[in-house]
């Protein structure tokens, strides 16, 4: 596959090379540096667990169908580089491989969590170019309380009024997906819940009941600075909680009104300050580790 400029959707680049006014083209490189960078970021956050592969950027090209940018199976995520990032059609063929270089004719050989891929390609389609699903601790915590013990994003700080109205509960979990179908499916339900049974209006974030949360954006950096504000938000919930003994009426919500007004203010700066917060850390790690981005 040839590495050049792709038109990434009619919203603009959703790449970090490029700021949110940019021209809307990004390379695929850039995309897959991103990638090995967020996963990178979300170890130094405690974020990861084990070598789960749980991030996917999707991409549409020309002829309207869609490619998927994900890590190779068995990395850890403190280890994430672009050759460790391929790029898969909705098939789950290997179309691109960074591990190969600049050599077109090689043949990749990667293996990647599929089931985990078709559960993201089904959201991806209906909703969003990234998705972001993790089982960080704080947030995973409160996905497998009960909804009256704390379970919920309170409106208790500005954190958490960024995801007033914006996120929803699923409640049904029923066990692991077993194949690519199965998980298809199961992407399909999450979405739904998401959009609350509707096309493509959604929210950004669903708790997954017994499971943990998920985020899905429109852009890279506003998908991982969702991923890390619900992580703060619910860090607060948590600490707040255990001061109280776990009296939920020791809590001091903020008023619907003024935690809605807190969202929309929110929502006007979210993009542009996303933006600077997440590539930030982006230049950050290039400067401290250009091998991340070295595809030779």
């Amino acid at each position: 596959m040839e590495i050049l400029p792709v038109k990434l959707c009619a919203q603009g680049s959703i790449s970090l090379a490029g700021p949110p006014a940019s021209t809307g083209e990004a390379t695929l490189t850039d995309l897959a540096v991103d990638l090995a960078c967020m996963y990178r970021l979300c170890d130094e956050w405690g974020y990861n667990e084990g070598d789960s592969s749980n991030f996917t950027i999707a991409v549409k090209t020309d002829d309207g169908s869609m490619l998927f940018f994900l890590i190779k199976h068995g990395v850890q995520w403190q280890d994430v580089t672009v050759r460790d990032i391929i790029l898969v059609n909705a098939a789950g063929d290997v179309v691109h491989d960074w591990g190969c270089g600049s050599n077109e004719a090689c043949p990749s050989s990667a293996h990647f969590d599929v089931i985990g891929f078709h559960i993201r390609r089904a959201i991806h389609e209906r909703l969003g170019s990234v998705v972001l699903h993790t089982h960080m601790p704080t947030a995973t915590t409160m996905s497998v309380m009960r909804t009256e013990n704390g379970g919920l994003v309170f409106p208790i700080h500005q954190a958490s009024c960024r995801f007033h109205d914006n996120v929803v509960y699923d409640e049904k979990f029923s066990g692991l997906a077993c194949g690519p179908e199965e998980g298809y499916a199961e992407g399909n339900r999450v979405a739904d819940v998401l959009t609350g049974g509707g096309a493509t209006s959604r929210v950004r974030a669903v708790f997954l009941r017994n499971h943990g949360p998920m985020i899905v954006g429109r852009n890279v950096w506003e998908a991982l600075d969702d991923l890390y504000y619900l992580h703060r938000a619910c860090l607060f919930q948590a600490e707040a909680l255990k001061t109280a003994g776990g009296d939920m009426s020791r809590l001091a919500p903020l008023k619907d009104d003024i935690a809605l007004a807190t969202s929309r203010q929110s929502d006007h700066v979210r993009s542009l300050k996303g933006w600077k917060h997440i590539s930030s850390h982006r230049t950050r790690l290039l400067k401290a580790i250009p091998s991340i981005a070295d595809v030779c």
